[in-house]
């Protein structure tokens, strides 16, 4: 399935002083110490990580390929009214229309907000070339004002699968003419237990209607970090392993115009240099990229401008004959970020590629898998995680016809302090 990486619906907010605001307020809600984008990011797969597979509770699910978005669901306290923003990577903010979320019980009567969901957006390749952008949720940070994120990722997820969705789609039911107005279908990602691996892989996967490239296992009891968790697993086949760099371009002098060289010959094939995150906005040298004529040729007719873009390169080994040199090639442009990958993640990728798992590695290891899930130890922890869920958890009921609050329900939520 081809990837077709979707952009990012909804009016961007550009006043400085709601942007600051809603930063803010989520840094708030988070109990973040700045107000940086709080979205947590998987480390990469290494043969290291099957042993945990045999010692530790995992779920897995596809690594869908479109466009990562936290979600976030407020109540302005001037107007009462709910309102959906996306927050992308660059931790720029997108308000939406036409979507609304209601309240979670069916005692309240106050709208859902000071709400964080994690998830992807994709676009969905339907029956006769037809395309629907979805929103798959996976993870969820604070639900209805309260702060989950030290909590099990088995207890987040339940609160999405039996709570979230349940209300959302009960509300659906009645005003189905609100479905219309939502810009994108919601759905809740499904997860499967570690050993359903090969399932995945050789029959969910070939079904999917969006891209993907590779698996996410996620601990079954894993806190929501902010940044790296090494709790969140992704594993791609060796080959398909990509560092996200800045590409520099560098020009030959253009000697006939300026003998002193300090004139770039803008005519002539640049050097590419791929540089890695240091701190801040600091970026420093790693590689080189060899780039033929040929698709360098593509990339001029093209028109996209390189220099200084965050590019994903995959690294691409000498083919057979050594008709082809070892080096990186762009994949694609990520306009979604504003920085390459951080040097320790550099390191950790590079150490997935010279270290990678096969498929036919996982797959082989799924009797095993399957054998450490149900041992006693690892089911006596479950059951204890599962105890400690709340009774709670169950989707609304909405007696007689009046249903859940619509759209136009007003409500409030607190200051954040600033």
């Amino acid at each position: 399935m081809q990837t077709i990486v979707p952009d990012i619906p909804g009016t961007p907010v550009t006043n400085p002083l709601q942007l600051q605001f809603l930063r803010d307020h989520v840094c708030h809600i988070c109990n973040q110490r700045s107000p940086r984008y709080p979205g947590t990011q998987p480390v990469s797969f290494t043969k290291s990580c099957l042993n945990r597979l045999l010692t530790e509770d995992f779920w897995v699910c596809e690594k869908s390929d479109g466009q990562r978005v936290l979600v976030l669901i407020v109540v302005r306290p001037v107007t009462g009214i709910q309102e959906v923003f996306l927050i992308d990577r660059k931790n720029m903010y997108y308000q939406v229309h036409g979507i609304f979320f209601p309240p979670l019980s069916s005692s309240s009567q106050s709208p859902l907000t000071n709400t964080i969901l994690d998830g992807e957006l994709v676009v969905d390749t339907l029956a006769e070339g037809q395309t629907m952008l979805r929103l798959l949720l996976f993870d969820c940070l604070v639900m209805d004002g309260v702060n989950i994120t030290q909590r099990p990722f088995s207890r987040r997820y339940a609160s999405l699968m039996l709570q979230l969705l349940p209300s959302l789609q009960n509300y659906l039911k009645f005003y189905p003419d609100a479905r219309m107005m939502h810009p994108f279908e919601i759905q809740v990602k499904h997860m499967d237990l570690a050993h359903g691996i090969q399932m995945i892989l050789e029959e969910k996967i070939p079904q999917l209607l969006h891209g993907n490239d590779g698996l996410i296992f996620t601990g079954l009891d894993s806190k929501y970090v902010y940044g790296s968790n090494t709790k969140i697993l992704k594993w791609k086949p060796p080959q398909e392993n990509t560092i996200d760099f800045q590409l520099q371009l560098r020009f030959p002098p253009d000697l006939k115009a300026d003998a002193s060289g300090a004139t770039p010959d803008l005519r002539a094939k640049p050097t590419f240099q791929l540089w890695q995150h240091e701190s801040g906005d600091t970026h420093v040298p790693f590689d080189y990229l060899d780039m033929d004529d040929e698709e360098w040729e593509k990339w001029k007719q093209s028109g996209e401008q390189l220099d200084d873009r965050i590019v994903e390169c995959a690294w691409y080994p000498p083919s057979p004959d050594n008709s082809s040199l070892a080096t990186w090639h762009i994949k694609r442009i990520r306009d979604d970020k504003t920085t390459a990958n951080h040097k320790t993640t550099v390191s950790r990728i590079l150490q997935s590629i010279r270290d990678g798992v096969s498929e036919e590695e996982l797959v082989q290891m799924v009797p095993s898998i399957r054998t450490a899930w149900k041992s006693p130890q690892r089911e006596l922890h479950r059951n204890e995680l599962f105890r400690s869920a709340p009774a709670n958890n169950r989707p609304p009921r909405y007696k007689g016809t009046g249903g859940p609050p619509g759209p136009q329900h007003r409500g409030g939520f607190p200051r954040c302090k600033r």
